[in-house]
């Protein structure tokens, strides 16, 4: 049995992919990766940090939350930016800023 990525959004499933931009952002791969994101209600996006390498923080994860479609025909996003820290057996996420 064969479905699209359109049908298993009608049909409420989860689809999770894990893209490695820096392996696959050739020009053959890219519609691939983009579809996925394209119709995806949430994208979480784990990078380095801009600012580069600290001992307290070791990256930033930015989630942006396309929300549903208005009445109105427009959609409410939202971008929430966190902070992560990798520990031995857990991560610890924060807002910029708020853990010393």
């Amino acid at each position: 049995m064969c479905y699209d990525l359109n049908n298993l959004c009608i049909q409420g499933c989860s689809f999770v992919t894990l893209n490695h931009e820096d392996i696959y952002s050739s020009a053959n791969t890219l519609p691939l990766i983009l579809q996925p994101e394209y119709l995806a209600d949430v994208i979480i996006k784990a990078e380095p940090l801009a600012t580069g390498l600290a001992s307290d923080v070791h990256g930033q994860l930015t989630v942006l939350n396309k929300g549903s479609v208005c009445d109105l025909g427009g959609s409410s996003s939202k971008v929430c930016n966190f902070h992560f820290r990798v520990k031995e057996n857990i991560v610890d996420y924060f807002y910029p800023g708020t853990q010393t």
